[in-house]
């Protein structure tokens, strides 16, 4: 394998353009950015995987650390706080990055080596050349090929959609919202909040960029409420987010794809090809161990057979374990009635127990590179 051709211009994109363009191979990237929205967390495995990706000290400069895990229950607008977890514990590099200066970082490392070259147009069709390869469509009318073709354009790209085909079935309802305020920054410093409703359950925490003070929001409706929710009604569920601009996404819980990443030479990568649920904050981290897995596998071959045959026997499985766990955990969130009276017992006794048995393996997993 000579050459790469990646399609996508997001954190997965410029994680495997790294990869690849280290092990001297040529690699395009076509790349149309599109908006980007709100931050994700960096728990302590994800922030040693970035590290391994880019320089640690720029990682450092730009990250709000979490020292903190608050869950509180919200019943008719009564406030009670069932646990006040500390981090530095056992989880002493928690923090949270904005998705906006993650990518900006993985750019600029990424186009640091010659052996990558940005194409700023956007895919807009998968052409199959013969039985083992396709060609992409440019918005321009440009026909691209490549000995291998990376789709790391999302879990709605084009490319997932050729893989997997649509699949409307399984999706998940996920709203987020992001506030530019000091005084809610200040307020939010440090913590990690998990507020439990009987709509759903949300999510805060703080980030920065460039010293201006941000908090992202996170709503998860449970499944009763979810059909019904939208961006407009968000707002009433939480007193103290009486604020509008709520954007929706979709995640896509579908786990039965175990052979579903891979299709003549289209691989997908990141959350395109296995996209995670939320509640163990693993969808961003888990694409920087995609990266380093792929890292330490080229060492050894760079032929296309031999990386996909190591993403199944290896990632995919883990993959669909973390999704599993991550989709009991967001039920358990999303309790009601009967049921979240017991959740809030367990949280109140055995919480420390329960995070640092159950998230320790997850949180803390070693670089292996």
């Amino acid at each position: 394998m000579k050459e790469v051709l990646i399609v996508g211009s997001g954190v997965s994109a410029w994680s495997a353009a790294i990869v690849f363009a280290k092990k001297n191979i040529k690699v395009r990237v076509l790349s149309k950015n599109d908006e980007v929205f709100g931050a994700q967390q960096l728990s302590p495995s994800g922030f040693n995987y970035l590290n391994e990706l880019i320089d640690k000290n720029f990682v450092k400069k730009n990250v709000e650390k979490i020292l903190q895990v608050k869950i509180t229950s919200i019943n008719k607008n009564k406030f009670t706080v069932l646990t006040n977890f500390n981090l530095q514990e056992k989880f002493n590099t928690y923090n949270s990055i904005s998705r906006r200066v993650l990518i900006k970082l993985l750019k600029e490392s990424a186009q640091k080596n010659n052996n990558i070259k940005v194409i700023n147009e956007k895919a807009n069709f998968l052409l199959k050349k013969n039985a083992q390869s396709i060609q992409v469509l440019t918005c321009k009318g440009n026909i691209l090929e490549s000995d291998l073709i990376i789709g790391a354009d999302g879990q709605n790209g084009i490319c997932r959609k050729y893989v997997c085909g649509s699949d409307k079935k399984n999706l998940k309802k996920i709203f987020r919202l992001v506030i530019e305020d000091n005084k809610l920054h200040i307020l939010s410093k440090n913590l990690l909040q998990i507020f439990l409703s009987d709509k759903g359950h949300f999510v805060v925490y703080p980030f920065n960029i460039n010293n201006k003070k941000f908090v992202n929001y996170v709503f998860v409706p449970n499944k009763s409420f979810e059909e019904i929710s939208n961006s407009n009604n968000i707002p009433q569920y939480h007193p103290l987010i009486k604020v509008s601009g709520w954007k929706m996404s979709l995640i896509n819980k579908n786990t039965e794809i175990k052979n579903n990443f891979w299709k003549n030479n289209l691989l997908l990568f990141g959350d395109a090809a296995f996209p995670i649920e939320p509640h163990l904050a693993q969808g961003g981290n888990q694409i920087f161990k995609d990266a380093v897995f792929l890292k330490k596998n080229l060492t050894k071959s760079n032929k296309i057979e031999d990386i996909v045959q190591k993403f199944l026997d290896e990632r995919i499985e883990e993959k669909i374990s973390l999704q599993n766990k991550a989709s009991i955990f967001g039920k358990i969130l999303g309790f009601q009635n009967i049921l979240s009276l017991s959740r809030n017992l367990f949280i109140s006794k055995y919480s420390k127990k329960f995070i640092n048995d159950f998230f320790e393996p997850i949180w803390n997993n070693n670089v292996d590179s």
